[in-house]
């Protein structure tokens, strides 16, 4: 039996929830493009009855965690391309999913992607806890300095109140303050 080499793109549009898998043998002949919905149970059936030794490149996008782990757990090799490194992707004036993902196959047959840093899961859980921590703090600020520029706008002054607060979380001691 051939080995199949199956590129994976996985697409950003949340609405249609399906992301496009194009699979070559090892002469780069194409086999199949297929559109699967995102479930476990589908991806697995189809990636289960590839041979053996076949290889997955997924682009580096904003979900590609669930399926990494759930094909890595059944023992699949996995290659993570970022989306900005292979120049023959880069490079092309016409971008789309079906595209990318036989680039990326054909890519991968020829061994000519850099492989993504994959970190552990819990260091992966760890990294998103601490960004989604950022983004609050991140607009929190945001959110008080657009108050304190309509207060400005509108020439009046800040409440005592909003800078008693900020001081409070800064750890200042209000006592010491006017």
């Amino acid at each position: 039996m051939k080995r199949r080499w199956p590129g994976c793109i996985i697409q950003e549009s949340i609405c249609t929830r399906k992301y496009l898998i194009t699979t070559i043998d090892e002469n780069g002949k194409l086999i199949a493009k297929q559109n699967l919905p995102n479930n476990e149970e589908t991806t697995l059936t189809y990636f289960m009855a590839l041979a053996e030794d076949s290889r997955i490149v997924i682009e580096s996008t904003a979900s590609w965690y669930w399926l990494y782990d759930l094909l890595t757990a059944h023992g699949f090799s996995m290659v993570i391309s970022s989306p900005c490194k292979p120049k023959a992707i880069a490079s092309v004036k016409i971008k789309n999913d079906r595209l990318d993902s036989h680039m990326l196959a054909q890519l991968l047959s020829a061994d000519m992607i850099k492989p993504v840093h994959v970190c552990s899961l819990q260091s992966r859980i760890l990294k998103e806890l601490l960004r989604h921590g950022h983004k609050l703090i991140q607009n929190a600020t945001r959110m008080k300095d657009r108050i304190h520029i309509l207060f400005r706008k509108n020439n009046c002054q800040v409440p005592l109140v909003i800078c008693l607060t900020e001081i409070r979380q800064l750890g200042g001691h209000v006592e010491s303050w006017p």
